[in-house]
């Protein structure tokens, strides 16, 4: 099944799934997803459904294809943010140009099962071929340091 793209609300915070450099300890999370800056953790979670979590063999940016029930569980971090939070995840993630957001499950470390939102790639507006590409269930930090370049992933 296909996701159809999400919008908020306009609820004063909105939960946010995150799996990839926006994790807690990675390049991103400093940047954007710090309490001081509308941010405030929620629980480490995995998705409830199967995604395809890819990273991009060029600059090493993982991101999810909207391809349920393919790939794994893929694990990540719920965070509760503020509009103005939200607005500075968009522009990381070129919302709505180069990611899409969309509203799926997650399931909390404690077993609550939520809606969050998710940026996924956007295949229409980027395109790539992802069928033989490798499927992981964890962006880990040792992938992260071998493979990530900051500054140059701007657009994969």
């Amino acid at each position: 099944m296909t996701l159809q793209p999400s919008a908020t609300d306009g609820r004063s915070q909105t939960e946010v799934f995150v799996y990839g450099t926006l994790k807690r300890g990675f390049y991103n999370w400093d940047k954007y997803l710090r309490p001081d800056q509308g941010a405030e953790f929620v629980a480490t979670a995995k998705t409830v459904e199967r995604y395809p979590l890819i990273v991009e063999k060029k600059y090493g940016i993982p991101f999810l294809i909207n391809q349920e029930g393919v790939g794994h569980n893929v694990e990540g971090e719920v965070f509760a943010v503020t509009p103005a939070c939200l607005r500075s995840l968009d522009e990381l993630e070129g919302y709505p140009q180069w990611y899409d957001r969309y509203s799926i499950p997650v399931m909390l470390s404690d077993g609550q099962v939520r809606s969050a939102l998710v940026y996924m790639r956007n295949l229409d507006k980027s395109p790539m071929d992802w069928d033989n590409e490798t499927f992981y269930s964890s962006y880990s930090l040792q992938l992260h340091k071998q493979f990530y370049v900051a500054g140059l992933a701007k657009r994969a």
